[in-house]
């Protein structure tokens, strides 16, 4: 007997997208399922072809190959089913399986016998049939044939809920971006809803229609054990059968023997009628099902695999559709770009399919080719790449090295894959007059994904080698929508052709007026001719900022080198640079904003410098932690924590400062301006003579300092907000030592030269001044100096006002 166990899906496409949102369908787990549809089809196909030879999962329901116009009749009494041998044990099983029509759920099966589990029958009152399930009677409902659901549509007149029939599961992209279900759109079959549809976007989708051919083997089933029945007592010849429809195929037994199709029955307009006279008063049971013929099985079967199976006849077909339609040409054409997603199931673009095989390609791949071959690679892959940024799909680079002679650029946000950092390389040579790869949202709501790549170049300093420009989408002086992010660019590596000191790029990347830009594990090298420690001459690894209000720029596990700033930031927010490596650059971090912006998180990071670590300026709400700041062969002066202008509420602790080489001037961190500046324990290691706080202008509060090496006095203190829990070295007026809740316990260790100290104490070093505070106004100060005497004086603060030591 045939195998007709159905089919049963193994994996679930639905929770690998909700997983993973921005990759597409595993193209093996895809072929696994496909395959298991195509065995199940199969036994479908000999089963028709067969005369439906079904197995007892199936009713054990034959006929006679070829005579489907035998009629044959069983009678109430199955004891005395009399059919012709070889039909009788089938037709048996399936009046076992089929209890006829009644008024209500009967409650024994065939001869009095319990029920069995699908066993049918079908309800005279309500014109329903059910199925036993071993528990109750359960409707049975028909099973519709569909298949694979696909399509695209342009979106326009505000719409954002589309139709696109009824399906089981499905894919949906919004400008060649795959969306999240649940999060960027809902399925509620037979409808999609996508919020952020904008007139002018393209829709696609690719799904599975409910009740597809998948479940053909159901369908067989379902359409056996649903057949209707007609209970009646024939008493003379000729009396009609009435069957609508009339494609029906009749099952049945007689108490004589198997009756032939035009000498004992025929059929007149979807009726049948009987040309014998049965026994007087007997009553018999006619079983109808609708006509499943083998043409239909074969053409739904050839339907099926024509839209799913992913074989390289039908990819060649949908090829040459494509091309016959317009839409695409072959790699030998000389315009369009031939599509490769009937081959991988995706929306992707190879850059070499415009390449001649066998030539061009090769050389690329087997990186054969020279800076010679330039302008045909860039007119190949320029032309792939717009045609992706118009249709949302993927540009795939192989790997392979790519000679460029000029810029890349896209209209439309788009995705750029390559195949790894050492695998896809790009090199623009040093004869063009522009390099790089420059995006332009052109008023589209997407996102740009760059990826898996090196981008090199011959020149020194002339461009950025990635350009996402996004102004278009500000709307009344801002970015909108603003809840959307628009890049993500990872393991994307740049350098010059040569070393640092020969060539390089302007910078690494360069965003305008972007939302959620993310970095991971990216590699920027700079350039500069200088002598080692330097300013470099290339900019910044990363610049992040323009009009529009942008706002978080996210930096991980990634390297900067060689650039004036590994990050710069102008009039943006939300700044989160983590766990990154910054190596021979003028600032690890700086940003200019012309009004106040807030939110920076700038934390375990390593920072080798020739100028500046961090330059704060109108930046609120900022945590400086756990980094690690060194110095590079330089003169310095340097700095490696600055405060300025409208920096508030900022946090500076558990850092470590060191200057190395020859620098001769050092400062840890240095406050100009600013309220609510919290510094916290850090370590200095910045030799006998450097500075390590200096609060020349705001008000900071400094915690006890791990002092390495700094000078004596380590700290700088000429502006009387601040409080320093502890301060070695103090030369200032006693009567300036600020007082305040917020630091209730302040020790002063005094120098030389101490104005309104107690006795003559202000002449020599080395006195201990305990400051302990109520509130600005309220205070008590107790002074001791062990290198004079063992006296112990007070004074206390009452109304502002200090008043003598005694």
């Amino acid at each position: 007997m045939a195998d007709t166990t159905p089919y049963v899906r193994s994996y679930s496409f639905t929770n690998y997208q909700a997983d993973v949102p921005d990759k597409p369908l595993p193209g093996d787990r895809l072929d696994i399922e496909l395959d298991n549809i195509a065995d199940r089809s199969k036994t479908l196909t000999d089963l028709v072809n067969s005369g439906f030879k079904v197995d007892a999962n199936l009713g054990d329901i034959v006929t006679v190959a070829d005579e489907i116009g035998k009629v044959v009749f069983v009678a109430d009494n199955i004891g005395d089913v009399r059919a012709a041998a070889g039909v009788a044990p089938y037709v048996q099983t399936a009046i076992a399986l089929f209890l006829g029509a009644f008024p209500e759920d009967p409650s024994t099966g065939t001869n009095g016998g319990p029920l069995t589990i699908g066993a049918t029958y079908y309800n005279t009152v309500v014109s329903q049939s059910f199925v036993w399930t071993g528990s109750g009677w359960t409707p049975i409902a028909q099973v519709s044939i569909g298949g694979v659901l696909q399509g695209s549509l342009v979106v326009s007149g505000g719409s954002t809920t589309f139709n696109i029939g009824d399906f089981v599961s499905v894919t949906v992209a919004l400008n060649g971006q795959v969306l999240r279900p649940g999060i960027d759109f809902t399925p509620a079959s037979p409808d999609i809803t996508i919020p952020g549809a904008v007139d002018g976007g393209e829709v696609t989708w690719f799904g599975i229609l409910k009740g597809s051919i998948t479940d053909a083997a159901a369908f067989v089933r379902q359409s056996i054990l649903t057949t209707t029945a007609t209970r009646y007592s024939n008493n003379s010849a000729g009396q009609p059968l009435n069957l609508t429809p009339s494609n029906h195929i009749l099952f049945g037994a007689a108490p004589f023997a198997v009756l032939t199709y035009g000498v004992d029955y025929t059929v007149d307009a979807g009726d049948v009628v009987f040309s014998f006279t049965p026994d007087a008063g007997e009553l018999y049971h006619v079983f109808s099902m609708p006509r499943f013929t083998n043409t239909e099985a074969q053409v739904l079967l050839q339907d099926y695999e024509n839209r799913v199976r992913n074989d390289a006849g039908r990819a060649e077909a949908a090829a040459a559709e494509a091309v016959a339609n317009g839409q695409f040409n072959p790699p030998t054409a000389a315009a369009g770009v031939f599509r490769p997603m009937v081959q991988r199931a995706r929306d992707s673009v190879s850059a070499l399919d415009l390449m001649t095989a066998g030539g061009l390609d090769s050389a690329v791949r087997n990186r054969e080719a020279t800076s010679a071959d330039a302008g045909d690679i860039t007119a190949a892959v320029q032309e792939a790449l717009s045609a992706c940024a118009a249709k949302r799909w993927r540009l795939d680079l192989p790997a392979g090295r790519f000679w460029f002679n000029d810029k890349l650029t896209a209209n439309t946000p788009v995705s750029i894959i390559g195949a790894g950092m050492d695998a896809t390389d790009l090199v623009w040579a040093s004869a063009s007059p522009a390099e790089g790869i420059a995006v332009n949202a052109g008023g589209v709501v997407a996102v740009t994904t760059i990826r898996d790549l090196t981008m090199r170049t011959g020149k020194v300093s002339q461009d950025y080698p990635i350009t996402l420009d996004y102004s278009s989408l500000i709307s009344g002086g801002i970015i909108l929508p603003r809840a959307e992010s628009h890049a993500k660019i990872q393991r994307v590596r740049t350098r010059g052709t040569g070393t640092f000191t020969t060539n390089g790029w302007k910078g690494g990347i360069k965003a305008i007026s972007l939302l959620g830009l993310d970095l991971d594990s990216v590699r920027l090298n700079g350039v500069y001719t200088g002598a080692y420690g330097s300013m470099p001459q290339s900019e910044a690894g990363v610049w992040f900022g323009g009009a529009g209000s942008p706002v978080q720029l996210t930096m991980r596990a990634s390297m900067v080198s060689a650039m004036q700033d590994a990050v710069y930031t102008e009039d943006a927010e939300g700044i989160y640079i983590h766990n990154n490596e910054f190596v021979t650059v003028g600032r690890g971090y700086r940003c200019v904003n012309a009004v106040n912006e807030s939110g920076l998180v700038f934390t375990d990071n390593h920072v080798a410098t020739v100028d500046k670590g961090i330059v704060l300026e109108r930046m609120a709400e900022a945590i400086v932690r756990g980094n690690i700041f060194y110095t590079v062969n330089n003169v310095g002066p340097i700095d490696f924590v600055t405060v300025g202008t409208g920096c508030d509420d900022v946090v500076i602790d558990g850092n470590i400062f060191r200057r190395l080489g020859s620098v001769s001037v050092v400062r840890s961190v240095v406050v100009t301006a600013g309220d609510g500046i919290r510094v916290g324990d850090n370590l200095h290691d910045i030799g006998s003579t450097n500075t390590a706080i200096s609060v020349t202008g705001g008000r900071a509060i400094v915690a006890p300092q791990t002092l390495e090496s700094a000078a004596n006095p380590p700290f700088i203190n000429t502006t009387s907000p601040s409080q320093f829990e502890t301060f070695r070295g103090f030369t200032g007026d006693l009567n300036n030592i600020n007082t305040d809740w917020r630091t209730p316990r302040q020790i002063h260790t005094l120098g030389a030269g101490v104005v309104n100290a107690p006795g003559a104490w202000g002449a020599t070093s080395g006195a201990i001044i305990e400051t302990l505070s109520v509130d600005a106004n309220t205070a008590w100060q107790i002074g001791r100096h062990p290198n004079v005497s063992s006296t112990v004086y007070n004074r206390r603060k009452t109304g502002g006002a200090w008043q003598a030591w005694v």
